[in-house]
């Protein structure tokens, strides 16, 4: 759903997501170039649609000369197999990204952030106005790249959507992420943790928000998580129960330990999106807006 064809797309950071949110405006029609820090993905992304660019954030030059001549810039990036520090990854690209936009202006600006940046954990509801206290460091490292990019300078005279926009995404399945591999770990063993919430999203309609955000005007932040947050419990049982497992044996919960249930009614009301992946373990919606 690219605004327009021969929209520009940068894309810093394709991998799960972000390969996945190319491929989709390529095929809208959208000229996309995505980045990756390892050259032999270079014929994946091609073969994607996506023109490939070896790209490391920790140069913030090379960011700035990807921004250059484009309309959108989505950022997302993961720590990835080396497991670098957070701040050498989210925030150094955050604040070379908001650095190059003061050079090189774009219109739309979208980063995947993360429901982690909410520490309630009493099973209530939280929306975008809820408090930010993020209780880990990997969590306080996120919210303050929320922040730099917020600030960051936009046009509104480049096209008709401009903004930034935070997504913060809540726990991400999907092809090759079936949450039923990390559930059968936990087969036979003891957990206290069943009441808590979990908050879930399937890629496809990540990838549905993100293609109708780069048409959109916008600027703040919004949740992006399936609309029926579910106790551990409900999630980890029937999976075990299909796979002709034993169950996980649940105990007495401590003091606290519900987590929070995330809703998602801001970005769905302005995108007027329905979920084709409504609740976990669910069939999908056949009118939902996910990827092919």
């Amino acid at each position: 759903m690219a605004r327009e064809r021969g929209l520009r797309v940068l894309i810093i950071g394709c991998g799960y997501v972000g390969m996945a949110a190319g491929r989709a405006l390529a095929r809208a029609g959208a000229a996309v170039v995505g980045t990756t820090t390892r050259e032999a993905r270079c014929a994946e992304l091609a073969q994607a649609g996506i023109t490939p660019r070896v790209l490391d954030v920790a140069d913030g030059d090379a960011v700035a000369r990807a921004v250059a001549r484009q309309d959108v810039v989505i950022l997302s990036v993961a720590a990835g197999r080396r497991d670098r520090p957070y701040d050498e990854v989210y925030g150094v690209a955050a604040r070379h990204l908001a650095c190059a936009l003061a050079e090189y202006p774009v219109a739309r600006v979208i980063y995947t952030s993360s429901t982690s940046v909410y520490a309630q954990d009493d099973g209530s509801w939280v929306d975008e106005s809820s408090p930010t206290e993020p209780t880990s460091a990997n969590g306080r490292v996120l919210l303050a790249a929320e922040r730099t990019l917020l600030d960051a300078p936009v046009r509104d005279d480049l096209g008709p959507a401009h903004g930034v926009s935070i997504v913060r995404l809540a726990g991400i399945y999907g092809p090759g992420r079936d949450p039923r591999r990390f559930v059968e770990r936990f087969s036979g063993r003891e957990r206290d943790d069943g009441n808590g919430y979990l908050n879930l999203v399937h890629r496809a309609d990540i990838v549905a928000a993100l293609e109708r955000l780069t048409a959109t005007t916008h600027h703040g932040v919004l949740n992006l998580n399936d609309d029926m947050p579910q106790r551990r419990r409900e999630v980890f049982d029937p999976i075990l129960v299909a796979a002709g497992l034993p169950p996980v044996r649940w105990v007495s919960p401590p003091s606290g330990g519900l987590g929070k249930r995330v809703s998602n009614r801001r970005i769905k009301t302005l995108l007027g999106m329905t979920l084709q992946y409504p609740r976990y373990g669910q069939p999908p919606t056949p009118d939902g807006a996910g990827e092919p």
